[in-house]
């Protein structure tokens, strides 16, 4: 039995636990590829450099505090290799401004910032955390990774492919499950399954295999030949994230994955994310629960007002914010927050004081 990198042992989790389901998931989807991971445990896998993306004009006053303008948002269906198609508008179409937009954050005269000059590396055999508060930059970074957005300067490399200009090979690299988790209401689970299967060139038998055994996995083969349309959220999100495991990507790329799941699902994505990391592939996880961030991620990338401000494991963003705690605490310290229980205090009385 090993260690892994996070201090847990390697080994057989007991039968039926979260553990056991996404191990199983993981090596029943591998079966007759039997790959192993490749390359380098640190080596990246990919990689953002001097990522700039403004927004100018008309479209400016309207970016969205995600920093993503709205007619850039893309319907994101499974199938094209990225679990999304691409992303169409134009800046300008966009909606009102919200949190994160406001002068001497993100803006300057004529137009926003929304990301100034990224670079981050997500590497082989890691869980990658991506935060920051609303408007900080995380959507734009995570849209221009996939693909889905150009950037204004800067460059883009999944496994070594450029993704702006060998956008179709780089694609197969990676799988993005964006949040919501949108697929085609009148296919099944075992339909998208398929289709995501054959876009990439899989055998039959294979798309077969690793099918049942990811619907298994995922509680889902009872209903694996129900349109998705009736499903649940938290059904749906397992559907779409079984299609970006089929291909076997070397990338996972989640928006908020646990959304709408129940504690069990959960659990068994958050080993699974492991699980996928311990066997060389590679995971950029976003979301806003920092106590399951904190569980899974082996380092943790902290965006604010469209800079990376804090990078590292837990231990090192401690150093950096020169004080222990949880991730939480660490994030209001870097991130300059108010403290929540504070705000929380403030919102309460100020909100509902007594008329005078």
């Amino acid at each position: 039995m090993s260690a892994r990198r996070d201090g847990h042992a390697d080994g057989a989790p007991a039968d039926g636990s979260p553990a056991s389901r996404a191990a199983q998931a993981a090596s029943r989807a591998d079966g007759a590829s039997g790959r192993s991971a490749a390359g380098a445990p640190d080596a990246p896998l990919a990689s953002l450099r001097g990522i700039v993306k403004t927004y100018e004009g008309d479209g400016a006053s309207a970016v969205r505090g995600d920093g993503s303008a709205d007619g850039e948002r893309s319907s994101a269906r499974p199938g094209s290799g990225t679990q999304a198609s691409g992303a169409g508008g134009a800046p300008g179409a966009a909606r009102s401004a919200s949190e994160g937009a406001r002068k001497g954050e993100g803006e300057f005269e004529g137009g926003i910032h929304a990301l100034r000059g990224l670079d981050l590396d997500v590497r082989r055999g890691e869980v990658l955390g991506l935060l920051g508060p609303n408007g900080a930059g995380k959507t734009t970074a995570v849209r221009i990774l996939c693909g889905l957005l150009e950037p204004t300067a800067g460059s883009v490399t999944i496994d070594g492919l450029d993704v702006h200009t060998q956008p179709l090979e780089a694609r197969r690299r990676f799988a993005f499950v964006p949040d919501g988790a949108p697929l085609y209401a009148q296919l099944s689970p075992r339909q998208h399954l398929d289709l995501v299967g054959r876009l990439h060139g899989l055998d039959e038998g294979l798309i077969a295999q690793r099918g049942a055994a990811l619907l298994a996995g995922f509680e889902l083969d009872a209903r694996a030949n129900d349109p998705v349309g009736q499903f649940s959220r938290g059904m749906r999100q397992k559907a779409a994230i079984a299609c970006a495991l089929l291909p076997e990507p070397k990338l996972l790329v989640l928006d908020e994955p646990l959304s709408g799941l129940d504690a069990p699902s959960a659990s068994t994505v958050k080993e699974l994310l492991r699980a996928w990391a311990d066997r060389g592939g590679a995971v950029l996880y976003t979301s806003h629960l920092l106590d399951i961030v904190e569980r899974v991620a082996n380092r943790v990338a902290i965006l604010q007002h469209g800079s990376l401000i804090a990078l590292g494991t837990l231990d090192e963003l401690r150093a950096r914010a020169g004080q222990g705690g949880t991730l939480e605490q660490l994030f209001t310290t870097l991130t300059n927050a108010e403290d929540p229980a504070s705000r929380a205090a403030r919102l309460v009385r100020e909100a509902f004081a007594p008329r005078r």
